[in-house]
């Protein structure tokens, strides 16, 4: 692993092919797979080259992450992605189970909420969709109006740019490393 920060996706991708001993994207697909990891074999080759212009998915960094030695935190902050968090449930206070039934239905709508204002936010960015169709700014819950947290969107990438992983998965899915000899 390396002790430097990485300042870029690409800076990642050539760290895991670095690390794999300099593995075309390929074969580092196939390193992948076998550790129970998804990532493209072109994603790769397009992180590394600086010419991958899609949003990764979480597959994709922690792929990443896994065969560059870098930590998933460095990985989705070079991305300019949010990380998920420990499952809600996992940090929830023991006393939450105190709650009657109409406060458990005001913390259940307020989740709610906000789940789908960032999971609308997060889908607008993977498709580049504008600020046109705005995230819910308020809900009610227990009869009160709560204001809802907006995230930036001014920088959200144009429609065309998506995450190739999902259209060249399939392609790349019966590919063995001997197939792959005299390319590269």
């Amino acid at each position: 692993m390396s002790n430097d920060e990485p300042r870029t996706l690409r800076d990642v991708a050539l760290a895991a092919l670095d690390r794999h001993k300099g593995v075309s994207g390929r074969q580092l697909a196939v390193i992948a797979k076998g550790k129970g990891l998804t990532i493209v074999a072109t994603t790769i080759n397009h992180i590394a080259a600086g010419t991958y212009r899609s949003k990764p998915s979480p597959k994709t960094l922690d792929a990443l992450a896994e065969l560059s030695g870098y930590t998933r935190e460095q990985v989705y902050r070079v991305a300019d992605k949010p990380m998920a968090m420990a499952p809600l449930r996992d940090v929830l206070p023991p006393d939450a189970d105190l709650l009657d039934g109409p406060q458990r239905e005001a913390v259940i709508a307020v989740i709610r909420q906000f789940a789908a204002a960032q999971k609308a936010l997060y889908d607008r960015e993977e498709v580049g969709h504008d600020a046109g169709s705005a995230a819910p700014t308020s809900t009610t819950a227990g009869g009160k109006v709560i204001d809802l947290p907006q995230r930036d969107t001014a920088a959200t990438p144009p429609a065309d740019q998506h995450d190739e992983d999902d259209e060249v998965a399939a392609h790349d899915e019966d590919f063995t490393i001997e197939d792959e000899q005299g390319e590269d």
